[in-house]
């Protein structure tokens, strides 16, 4: 089955940000300066993994049978390689997370520029990207797209 409409819709929406939020900087007056060529790639990679329809249909699997976060966890390099699946580069690690049979998430660490980020997807509250702040250490999240609240977050 395919991942839920509601976090479809929202994934959507999200990308149709992204994409405009690209274009201003592309075309902005301060296209070449460090801070906003990290951004401009942030958006890119964000843009490159979000419509890839086998991180897609992974995602789909995920979804349906809960049980295959253990096998992503246990060797995430041939799990996604069993799929055809190739990510961008400056993929620091897979990132998963079981909170119960049912709740989980899967998601990706990465850096650019310098800076760490991860972009996720969760059971419950579907995607998001996060900066990771500058130590860097797993679960300590800056930035949050989705819908799901995360304690420190503000409105």
């Amino acid at each position: 089955m395919p991942l839920p409409e509601g976090q479809l819709k929202h994934l959507e929406s999200s990308l149709h940000q992204h994409e405009q939020e690209l274009q201003g900087l592309e075309e902005g007056p301060d296209r070449d300066k460090a801070e906003v060529r990290v951004r401009i790639d942030l958006h890119k990679v964000v843009l490159k993994v979000a419509r890839d329809d086998k991180i897609r249909s992974l995602l789909a699997e995920l979804h349906d049978d809960p049980q295959l976060i253990d096998q992503l966890a246990d060797n995430p390099s041939e799990f996604l390689k069993a799929r055809g699946i190739h990510l961008p580069a400056g993929v620091a690690r897979i990132v998963t997370e079981k909170r119960t049979p049912q709740s989980f998430m899967a998601g990706i660490d990465f850096r650019i520029g310098g800076r760490g980020y991860s972009l996720q997807w969760e059971k419950e509250w579907g995607f998001g990207v996060r900066a990771l702040r500058e130590s860097g250490r797993p679960g300590e999240r800056a930035v949050r797209e989705s819908g799901r609240p995360e304690e420190g977050d503000h409105p």
